[in-house]
């Protein structure tokens, strides 16, 4: 077994990434509550890296245990931000789905495919909230009152932004697996202090003692829950809505 975030000989995360990670504090995006695992420091900047990149559904675990425990009250549902549709084929997994169907578990609430992504966007890690602007979400179903956003990482917020200007209610939160950015005012977004993405990787690669990039290749993990997900992917292409857990 491997740590999943740097892949050094471990069960689950090892001590040296146990210890890098930190804290994320609140955040107003919008006027709604976001709430995030971790802070995009430390291992958690590889655990989500390893999900979004390397298909490694255990980094997804773990983000979603730290994420579970931030169960806002009278949750009724969790509705996924969805990645585009030429990087889920491209990287053959969408991160907001399989921590979707972790929290849906853990919650015992269903998921609702609410969002739509369009086909592609500009790549945005590491641009400044001023390049960033909006995603042309739509809404394919209504998303209900007490839903919860799931977001695998919050960087300078303007994804999520996109979606929660598209709900007509504000009974609504968010919750990601990391917080990262400095989160400026625009789109109703409240700033806080923090560095952005492409700042915190090689600190938290020399963080972690990380002499090399090829080190941090995790494997593609394969898990129990894995089946789970892939149902869920099948039902939002055959039109399931909704899928209780």
């Amino acid at each position: 077994m491997v740590c999943p975030a740097c892949s050094m000989p471990s069960r689950g995360l090892c001590p040296t990434c146990q210890r890098s990670l930190r804290p994320a504090p609140p955040r107003t995006i919008g006027g709604v509550e976001a709430l995030s695992g971790y802070a995009h420091v430390g291992a958690a900047v590889r655990l989500v890296h390893n999900l979004k990149y390397r298909r490694c559904l255990a980094s997804g675990l773990l983000l979603a245990d730290a994420m579970a425990i931030l169960s806002p009250p009278e949750v009724t549902c969790v509705v996924p931000v969805p990645r585009s549709l030429a990087r889920r084929i491209r990287y053959g997994i969408d991160p907001s789905t399989v921590l979707a169907v972790e929290l849906a578990r853990r919650w015992s609430v269903p998921i609702v495919d609410a969002v739509s992504a369009p086909p592609w966007w500009r790549r945005r890690a590491g641009m400044d909230r001023e390049h960033r602007g909006r995603v042309p979400f739509r809404l394919g179903a209504p998303v209900p009152v007490g839903a919860v956003l799931v977001d695998d990482v919050l960087t300078s917020g303007s994804t999520v932004a996109s979606v929660i200007a598209l709900v007509p209610h504000t009974r609504l939160s968010v919750v990601s697996g990391t917080s990262a950015g400095t989160i400026g005012s625009r789109a109703g977004i409240d700033p806080v202090p923090g560095g952005d993405v492409s700042s915190d990787r090689p600190a938290a690669a020399q963080h972690l003692g990380i002499a090399s990039v090829t080190r941090l290749l995790s494997p593609r993990t394969p898990t129990p829950h894995r089946d789970d997900v892939a149902r869920h992917v099948h039902g939002r292409r055959t039109g399931d809505r909704s899928r209780p857990r």
